[in-house]
């Protein structure tokens, strides 16, 4: 199982494992934007798991800290 990620991380290129993460912050940030206005109670992800809402917002935090260094570089 590890070894098999590990290959598959190897065979992306960095560049593409920067855009899947940009376009995992960004549908982060729509939906911990829709718990914050209350229009999504419980979000659902994938296998049923639920993510709570402190979870967004630190998660939220770190996309922030990230983009602030990336900035300053």
């Amino acid at each position: 199982m590890q070894n098999r990620i590990l290959k598959e991380l190897k065979s992306k290129t960095y560049q593409q494992l920067e855009k899947e993460a940009g376009e995992k912050s960004g549908e982060l940030a729509r939906l911990s934007g829709e718990l914050v206005t209350g229009r999504l109670k419980n979000v659902r992800l994938v296998k049923g798991a639920r993510i709570h809402l402190a979870r967004v917002k630190t998660l939220m935090r770190q996309i922030q800290m990230t983009e602030g260094a990336e900035k300053q570089r």
